[in-house]
């Protein structure tokens, strides 16, 4: 199995078999039909593991072309009378 990157020209093509979510080895093949990482997030999970986005989103910016997902914000529990 080729999961080798190979550049082409300008741009950068990745096999099918390219790894792009190492947390739950998420394909490249299994994105391409998204149009963007909001669309591929919920059918692979990807931008929800433990790097909140650090490498797979990296890695489908570089072969998709796609902005990155924007991480999950930090929140801290606040008592419901308690005003920021």
């Amino acid at each position: 199995m080729d999961t080798d990157i190979i550049g082409v020209g300008a741009g950068i093509v990745g096999a099918a078999a390219t790894l792009v979510r190492r947390c739950e080895d998420v394909l490249l093949g299994a994105v391409q039909a998204c149009t963007s990482c909001d669309e591929a997030k919920p059918l692979t999970r990807c931008a929800m593991g433990a790097c909140q986005c650090r490498v797979c989103g990296a890695a489908l910016e570089v072969l998709q072309g796609w902005p990155q997902c924007a991480p999950r914000l930090v929140t801290t529990p606040r008592l419901i009378d308690t005003r920021a």
